[in-house]
């Protein structure tokens, strides 16, 4: 049987390089790469649609939470690089959304992601605010809309679309590139100092 290792002399020490600060720069690296990554924009691309209510050809940049939810460190399996968002694993690998009940509810416009942001986020909180704010809504003849109108007399616009489910595209925003590879092994070398 051949052996791999080799009888060291008790006179010889073993040099073992502090990994932990080399670790803590890769993670940190490897998080500002990610964010730089998505700043640029991840492929495939937004849908028409999808880019006309985001105002914004940007993959994964609605609202910044998902890039605020990014995290590296180190910890005791090594340096990590990664996102607790409940749809960090649905933008990595794709998959589809189906409607828990009658149909899922997507924002239909500029406009309604303006309110969104003004009023909320939750659905029926907004369309009770609009309500309030003398809004009439309603669905549209297909059903498959539905409708707001600010006024009588005023030009209604879509709110929402409704949809009983929608294919999102996997866009791998968690990956090492070759420069940042490259870059990986730069700065292991020199914390080794091979």
């Amino acid at each position: 049987m051949k052996t791999y290792f080799k009888r060291v002399k008790k006179s010889k020490k073993i040099i073992v390089p502090d990994v932990e600060r080399p670790l803590g720069k890769i993670a940190s690296y490897m998080g500002s790469s990610t964010l730089r990554k998505i700043k640029t924009g991840i492929r495939p691309g937004l849908k028409p649609l999808t880019r006309k209510v985001k105002g914004s050809h940007l993959t994964l940049r609605d609202s910044g939470v998902f890039q605020g939810s990014i995290k590296s460190g180190v910890n005791s399996k090594g340096a990590y690089v990664g996102s607790n968002h409940v749809a960090a694993k649905m933008h990595q690998y794709g998959g589809r959304i189906v409607a828990k009940k009658r149909a899922l509810w997507i924002p239909a416009s500029a406009e309604t992601r303006e309110l969104q942001r003004k009023i909320s986020f939750d659905v029926s909180t907004l369309l009770r605010a609009l309500k309030s704010e003398g809004y009439s809504i309603y669905k549209s003849r297909s059903g498959k809309t539905i409708m707001a109108k600010e006024k009588a007399g005023s030009k209604p616009f879509a709110l929402f679309i409704l949809r009983k489910s929608v294919k999102i595209p996997a866009r791998k925003w968690l990956y090492a590139s070759k420069t940042d590879k490259k870059r990986i092994n730069e700065m292991w070398r020199k914390a080794c100092n091979f």
